[in-house]
């Protein structure tokens, strides 16, 4: 059938979107990365899920829906899997490429483990192994209210719902037309109802904006912001060999580990606006793991397409001070 015949034209028009090309346009368009991991959990039927204790709690949601046991593992130092995991052959590890600089790391668990599922959503720009179930999180990486992408070789049966965005998108437009504090409401609140979201696609909206955005062009800042500040803060930073050691395409933020915890707030007071990864950790962990540690000391320092050298080096000055008091 030829969708042109019942086309619309003509009337007012629709907002002005670019049209080019979609980064991960080969995937299945799903509403977030949860969604992407459940339609995983009821294709494959997975019963037992090893996850790593330093992980976002949303991924426990789609778990809990589907009875699956989660046995939670350590990372060592390296944000690497501690020891050996025996994985059964109906059990599957889920393993997140954190900040998006565990790319290298990521190609060696293929050859150790099968049943491997590769959280990529702090990792957009990064491309899928053949064969391995992968997924991403477009909202981490660009302004839209929903969106995620799944590669998989599973056969889809499940009935997946559609879905719409028009009511979700009040923070990215206050964030615009006001102020990022005035859209915060908002945005907590979008954040908190996808909790109540059977498993659904990508709305239309998210993905025609997805289709218009110039995606060498926010690789390409991310990585000189990313640059810039390694360059700057290397000697500070306790996470220095890591990301020296790490080939990254384009990371989601610059991990920064630090025992002067004040610096968080200080930041937050001088509006530069860090997350803390992840809150939820610090229920599961004692206090001398690694996790813990890594939850109260790494500080996401932003570094998207946003900004520019002006604005990393704002940032850059305000962390010297504080280290310097």
């Amino acid at each position: 059938m030829n969708l042109h015949l019942n086309k619309a034209i003509g009337g007012y028009f629709e907002l002005e979107l670019p049209y080019l090309e979609e980064y991960h346009k080969e995937s299945i368009k799903l509403f977030s990365g949860r969604h992407c991991l459940e339609l995983l959990i009821i294709e494959r039927q997975i019963r037992t899920l090893y996850m790593p204790y330093f992980s976002c709690d949303v991924l426990m949601e789609p778990c809990e829906r589907n009875n699956v046991e989660v046995v939670f593992y350590s990372i060592n130092d390296k944000f690497e899997i501690q020891g050996e995991l025996n994985i059964g052959d109906e059990q599957y590890i889920l393993y997140p490429n954190y900040f998006g600089l565990k790319s290298n790391y990521i190609h060696t668990l293929v050859n150790s483990y099968k049943n491997l599922i590769i959280d990529n959503a702090q990792a957009f720009f990064d491309r899928p192994i053949p064969a391995i179930d992968t997924f991403y999180s477009a909202r981490k990486f660009v302004g839209v209210a929903d969106g995620a992408y799944l590669y998989t070789d599973v056969n889809i049966y499940t009935r997946i719902k559609p879905s719409m965005s028009i009511n979700r998108f009040q923070h990215l437009i206050e964030r615009i037309d006001k102020s990022p504090e005035d859209g915060y409401e908002a945005y907590t609140n979008n954040e908190n109802s996808f909790a109540q979201l059977p498993l659904s696609y990508m709305s239309s909206l998210s993905n025609r904006i997805l289709k218009g955005i110039n995606y060498k062009l926010i690789a390409d800042k991310r990585k000189t912001n990313f640059s810039y500040l390694h360059t700057a803060l290397k000697q500070f930073n306790q996470l220095t060999d890591l990301i020296d050691r790490s080939d990254y395409t384009a990371p989601l933020i610059y991990p920064f580990r630090t025992a002067k915890k004040e610096l968080r707030h200080v930041l937050i007071n001088n509006r530069v606006y860090v997350a803390k990864y992840w809150p939820n950790v610090l229920e599961r962990v004692s206090q001398e793991s690694v996790e813990y540690i890594f939850t109260e000391e790494v500080i996401p320092l932003p570094i998207d397409q946003r900004y520019c050298t002006i604005d990393m080096e704002r940032i850059v000055q305000i962390i010297k001070r504080v280290l310097n008091a």
